[in-house]
């Protein structure tokens, strides 16, 4: 009785120290000049505000005690936004750079302090913005889950080099290309535009740096010393772009041995890239810091939920990669959530081709024109998707492992018949009806490897089961469509 009484208790804490500490909660909304961001609290607490910058979460009851602070610095540095909280009583132990994951990881710092006891405060940078939330204490789950539930929700992403250690924020709308050596913003359109440039020196000193950086039809005209929010060692170089007799600024800093060149905002008009980019550019550098962190992390291409050490990472980022997949609104993929007719079949069209909107519609009692038209009414002019008895398509019914499957190798393998299979002397998979509808499509992509098979636990015979009628999971889908692709 007792060893029940006590998985009783770590299955509560488990429950309240989740993210989902509280199932009704108000959304905190905190907007600045150029950033915003949110946490949820729940219903029976509430906000106080303190002056214009500060926020604090406190139980709506007669004690309103405080549960958590959090505080906006804006145009203040690290080192500024870390010492405002020292007086003669409080005095600063340690910085460490950390990675606080959310709906996208974040670089931040934890600063530790000692006072009339000893608290932590998380410091977290948004370009010109210092956000500043006091740490929990370990007990208070509530406090913890407002804590864990903040975000930025403003149109920027964080680039994060874990090679080099450094990180910086640009804006949602530019496409990242990188190389050993390189990282390029660019304005994606008919005539792509590069907004901003970050050039990598390895074992290369601030001087030298400065000449490395000069290209083909530059100059460099000019060196200066520059203060740069705390960096110690940064410049100022002036290139003249030779074809068009133009200046153009880049900054440099260093940190290690590793010099680190930047674009500069525009020093002429028009150059390198137009003026409204300029507010964005002077934020990207502003958001430029170098970190220092201990431990082993995996990093992400796309989406924080899918890691470098992800089983289906390689699957998805190429997908990713080659616009056949996307993410949701929020920023992750969600691998394992489930996905519905119209989902799929989206997806599987996208691998091929983009159909015309004004082209296909109409193809079904439920398909009319609506944002999946296009693609279910391209895909059963292919044959690759049939409706039910009822002659409709139900595209927001989840689909399962096998019906998923044979809309996949439809696609893929259009001359694929029963004929062409030969069955194997045992089917492995015991829950697979070799009589069934769909055994063809469940053989031909075992017996290629077109299937995802995470979820299958093997017996010591070697058999399974692979639950065929079970919903698929995007990460499943994502698999089975990218290793159609490879082996076609």
């Amino acid at each position: 009785m007792k060893k029940l009484f006590i998985l009783l208790q770590i299955f509560l804490l488990m429950l309240l120290t989740s993210n989902f500490a509280f199932a009704e909660t108000y959304t905190y909304n905190g907007i600045t000049k150029n950033h915003s961001y949110s946490l949820k609290f729940p219903t029976d607490y509430k906000v106080i505000t303190t002056g214009d910058n500060i926020q604090n979460f406190a139980k709506n009851d007669k004690t309103a005690e405080i549960v958590l602070t959090v505080k906006e610095f804006e145009g203040q540095t690290y080192s500024q936004a870390i010492n405002s909280y020292l007086d003669k009583d409080t005095e600063l132990v340690k910085i460490e750079d950390f990675v606080f994951t959310s709906n996208a990881d974040l670089l931040a710092k934890k600063a530790t302090y000692n006072g009339e006891k000893e608290f932590q405060i998380t410091f977290i940078k948004r370009g010109n913005l210092i956000i500043s939330i006091t740490i929990p204490p370990a007990q208070d789950a509530i406090a913890q889950s407002i804590y864990d539930s903040f975000s930025f929700t403003d149109e920027w992403h964080q680039y994060i080099d874990f090679d080099s250690k450094f990180t910086f924020i640009f804006p949602a709308g530019l496409e990242i290309k990188n190389s050993a050596d390189r990282v390029e913003l660019v304005k994606s359109g008919q005539y792509q535009s590069e907004i901003f440039e970050v050039g990598i020196f390895k074992e290369t000193s601030l001087e030298d740096a400065a000449e490395k950086a000069e290209e083909d039809n530059e100059n460099l005209k000019e060196e200066k010393e520059i203060e740069f929010h705390g960096i110690n060692k940064a410049i100022l170089a002036i290139y003249n772009n030779e074809d068009i007799n133009k200046k153009l600024g880049r900054v440099i800093v260093e940190n290690n041995s590793t010099s680190i060149s930047l674009t500069s905002v525009n020093l002429e008009d028009n150059f390198p890239h137009f003026n409204y980019y300029d507010e964005h550019v002077l934020e990207m550098l502003t958001s430029f810091e170098f970190f220092d962190i201990a431990g082993q992390y995996h990093a992400y291409l796309f989406f924080p939920d899918v890691r470098d050490n992800h089983p289906n990472a390689e699957a998805i980022n190429d997908l990713s990669q080659s616009k056949v997949i996307s993410g949701y609104p929020d920023g992750t993929f969600d691998p394992d959530g489930l996905i519905n007719r119209a989902e799929l079949t989206k997806l599987v069209v996208k691998s091929k081709l983009e159909p015309k909107i004004e082209d296909y519609k109409d193809c079904f009692p439920d398909v009319k024109d609506q944002w999946f038209a296009p693609y279910i009414c391209y895909a059963k002019e292919k044959k690759w998707v049939e409706g039910y008895k009822d002659n409709k398509f139900h595209p927001e019914q989840n689909i399962n492992r096998v019906e998923a499957l044979k809309i996949i190798l439809n696609a893929f393998f259009a001359d694929l018949k029963p004929s062409d299979k030969e069955a194997p002397e045992k089917e492995l998979a015991k829950d697979i009806d070799q009589n069934g509808w769909y055994y063809e499509y469940f053989h031909f992509a075992d017996s290629k490897s077109l299937l995802d098979k995470s979820h299958v636990l093997l017996n010591e015979d070697g058999t399974y089961f692979y639950y065929p009628d079970k919903n698929i999971t995007r990460k499943e889908v994502a698999e089975t469509i990218y290793r159609s692709l490879k082996v076609q």
